[in-house]
């Protein structure tokens, strides 16, 4: 959210569709695909500049492995609960209860 405000200091008119979705009109002249490329440039470089973004020798080496790795675990995590949920409806009631206390 904090590059769109960059964005706009660039002076790169863009749609928002929502969060990290850019548009922009598709009857654009080479000239002015250039703009935009250049103004988000800059808006990256000040990003990083300013802080929100690590320096390339801050991020570990590791770092793509270990954020697959998480999302692996939310995703197992969440479809595991999903399927627990389910399988306790298909118990008498009275055993759901007894489980679920």
């Amino acid at each position: 959210w904090m590059l769109q405000y960059l964005l706009c200091d660039e002076r790169v008119e863009m749609l928002w569709l929502s969060p990290g979705r850019l548009a922009f009109p598709h009857d654009s002249s080479r000239s002015e695909l250039e703009a935009y490329r250049d103004g988000l440039l800059r808006a990256a470089a000040r990003m990083r500049a300013e802080g929100w973004w690590p320096q390339p020798d801050e991020v570990g080496l590791g770092s793509d492995g270990a954020i697959k790795r998480k999302i692996a675990r939310e995703v197992v995590g969440a479809i595991g609960s999903r399927m627990l949920a389910a399988a306790l409806h298909l118990l008498p009631p009275s055993l759901q209860a007894k489980l679920c206390d």
